[in-house]
């Protein structure tokens, strides 16, 4: 495929032949360094470990968009909470906000046999 033949006759065309390869590769790895690094710090702005909070606890930080600068005091305010933080919750404060699973299930089956019946019965009189 390449004829290097070259490289046997004249050493001085062997260093400088393999120095332009060694720089050229050099240059590929930290082009290629570069970019990966860069990517790999947007997707960890963008996604956080939110594996140990339930689903409507997810939080989105402000940090997670992309904002101007003029919006950079924002990046440092404080969140505060409307109700206090609790570690776990008692069964009171369970029971005033718990649906049972067979109720929302029940719930969804009848506005879907609701929505039948309406579609059934649109066109009689």
């Amino acid at each position: 495929m390449f004829n290097l033949s070259f490289l046997k006759k004249n050493s001085k065309k062997t260093i400088i032949f393999l120095l332009l390869l060694v720089a050229f590769l050099g240059l590929i790895m930290l082009l290629s360094l570069f970019f990966f690094s860069k990517e790999k710090k947007l997707k960890q702005g963008v996604q956080k470990d939110n594996t140990n909070l339930g689903v409507n606890e997810k939080h989105i930080s402000i940090s997670e968009f992309y904002l101007e600068d003029s919006y950079s005091p924002l990046l440092e305010s404080r969140h505060y909470p409307l109700r206090p933080q609790h570690e776990r919750w008692s069964d009171e404060q369970v029971k005033k906000y718990y649906i049972p699973v067979d109720k929302i299930i029940t719930e969804i089956f009848e506005e879907y046999n609701d929505n039948n019946i309406k579609k059934l019965f649109k066109n009689i009189e």
